[in-house]
């Protein structure tokens, strides 16, 4: 589900709708209901939502710019995308590196040291899917930035945090050098 601040909001909008220009927004979410039937019968089933993706980006012109904003398996879904689609920029919201229920799983964290596409992070402290913890036991690629909020998983969010938080979206959506 895309959190309703991110759709709500002025900036990300424009650049969401402006896809016949330079830059092309996608914001990771079931994509019609097959792939939500197939969500349902496996959330945990990464490999659906990429080729999804994938197809979907086939049909864009191959000299635009594309950012990927993804939230939790939505992230994990445009950093492995980003490997082998040329993507501009992803933004991460509560990147799930690792299940509370469940021992280190390699296909959430190890492709990410091989992301070359700037990478903006941003991870709740007390995310029990990783806190600030994250920043020492993962591997990053050195075009990845990691901003810790002081909320959980869900985003549930004061509007302090969403102002900051969207503050620094369109910060670096906005910059020319990530």
């Amino acid at each position: 589900m895309i959190p309703q601040f991110i759709r709500k909001q002025p900036f990300i909008r424009q650049h969401y709708f402006r896809i016949k220009e330079r830059i092309y927004l996608i914001i990771l979410s079931p994509m019609g209901y097959s792939m939500h039937e197939a969500f349902l019968k496996n959330p945990n089933d990464i490999s659906f939502r990429i080729e999804k993706l994938t197809k979907k980006l086939s049909k864009i012109p191959k000299n635009t710019e594309i950012t990927l904003i993804g939230r939790s398996a939505g992230a994990i879904v445009a950093t492995m995308v980003s490997i082998q689609h040329p993507i501009h920029k992803i933004v991460a919201l509560g990147y799930p590196f690792k299940h509370p229920d469940n021992v280190e799983e390699a296909y959430r964290h190890e492709h990410l040291k091989h992301v070359k596409t700037p990478m903006l992070i941003i991870q709740g402290l007390q995310d029990i899917y990783g806190g600030k913890e994250i920043e020492k036991k993962y591997n990053f690629n050195s075009n990845t930035t990691i901003v810790f909020e002081d909320i959980d998983h869900d985003f549930e969010l004061s509007e302090e945090n969403r102002i900051r938080i969207l503050r620094n979206i369109e910060q670096f959506i906005s910059d020319a050098k990530n």
